[in-house]
């Protein structure tokens, strides 16, 4: 079972994601893309950027924290240091930069999920290739679950206009609502909702290899990512697009991500809790919304594992770090147990927290 770690803050202490279902946005370079078309097609908000280390985030950190970190070695490669990430934050914490700064410090290049900044020609091109219906066909003709006059009101919820939010297939739809600019009917107050409070890690990775002019190396290209999106089987489509329409008068659908559960767990090193919270489904998620976060979870896990054993890159250079969605890391064909069947050693974080059993968590063979 995997719980995807890439979901939208809500404001409010507990900070749980107020579309679960699109937790399976588990691609950087869907967030990327989101945001370039914000200029295209206006029906995305702008990605937040992170600038690297400053001089006062180093002096105001206080309780160093370490990163985890699981070691992948095989002879003739490089050493492979695995970071897990969470793709947005619900709170800022100044250790996170100094502790991604200092394991920057110890590589020669940095490797993300995509591109995190594709021009918005290119987003656009490739968005109506896979997620646009033409104009004699529309959303209404291939859903059955939600009525046209939930999916207008839908669409006028968050912010974009009807017509064009009809000319969506369902992944796409879902995504144009979970990114949305105004919620007028929703719970909170104001009508305009913030997408997330503080950049993920990957941003802030990002930010420091730009900085350093460190080499910055992609698993997965802008078209690889959404095809994953589109070749969704269709009811799974469909319940995300219900999920996130539900998601935007409140509704908290049964499986919905914490945040601040998930960040406080990173931050700590916890990789049994982040297990937990990647890995437990909710008994009442719907079995199609679960299907498409399975699909999205092995799909893209395939993409990356290919691209480490491919790129001619990884050969004779590194240590290189190699950073990618929490989700990835932990239940059965994790990316680490597709190293280690290739013939890596993976050695598990140091110090990772134990268990109630006593024993560090199986990160390679966690129930499915």
């Amino acid at each position: 079972m995997h719980r995807k770690d890439r979901v939208v803050a809500s404001r409010g202490p507990d900070s749980r994601a107020t579309v679960p279902g699109v937790r399976l946005i588990e691609r950087v370079v869907v967030l990327a893309m989101c945001s370039v078309l914000a200029g295209a097609t206006a029906i995305f908000a702008h990605a937040q950027s992170v600038s690297g280390n400053t001089d006062a985030k180093r002096a105001s950190a206080s309780n160093e924290l370490h990163v985890m970190v699981w070691t992948a070695t095989l002879p003739d490669h490089p050493t492979l240091l695995l970071v897990p990430t969470v793709h947005l934050l619900a709170a800022d914490d100044p250790r996170i930069d100094v502790a991604l700064g200092a394991l920057a410090d110890r590589v020669q290049a940095i490797v993300l999920e995509a591109p995190l900044k594709p021009t918005p020609a290119q987003a656009a091109a490739i968005l109506r290739r896979y997620g646009m219906y033409p104009a004699s066909d529309n959303l209404t003709n291939h859903v059955s679950g939600i009525t046209a006059e939930r999916l207008a009101q839908c669409a006028r919820q968050s912010g974009h206009k009807v017509l064009f939010f009809f000319q969506l297939k369902p992944w796409l739809a879902s995504l144009a609502a979970f990114y949305r600019r105004k919620t007028p009917d929703a719970a909170e107050p104001g009508g305009e909702v913030s997408l997330v409070d503080y950049p993920g890690i990957d941003l802030r990775l990002s930010s420091i290899a730009q900085a350093r002019k460190m080499p910055l190396i992609y698993l997965e290209t802008d078209e690889q990512g959404l095809k994953v999106f589109s070749d969704v089987p269709p009811q799974a489509q469909e319940a995300m697009l219900i999920a996130s329409c539900d998601g935007l008068t409140g509704v908290r659908v049964p499986g919905t991500a914490d945040l601040r559960a998930m960040e406080a767990a990173w931050i700590s090193g916890d990789a049994a809790q982040l297990d937990r919270l990647l890995t437990t489904r909710d008994p009442k998620e719907s079995d199609a919304l679960y299907a498409a976060d399975q699909y999205i979870f092995r799909a893209n896990t395939e993409v990356f594992a290919a691209a480490l054993a491919r790129y001619e890159y990884f050969h004779g250079r590194g240590p290189i770090l190699v950073a990618v969605g929490a989700g990835h890391f932990f239940g059965a064909a994790s990316l680490l147990e597709r190293l280690r069947a290739v013939g890596y050693t993976v050695i598990p974080p140091q110090g990772a927290t134990v268990t109630r059993h006593g024993t560090t968590p199986d990160v390679n063979h966690s129930s499915p």
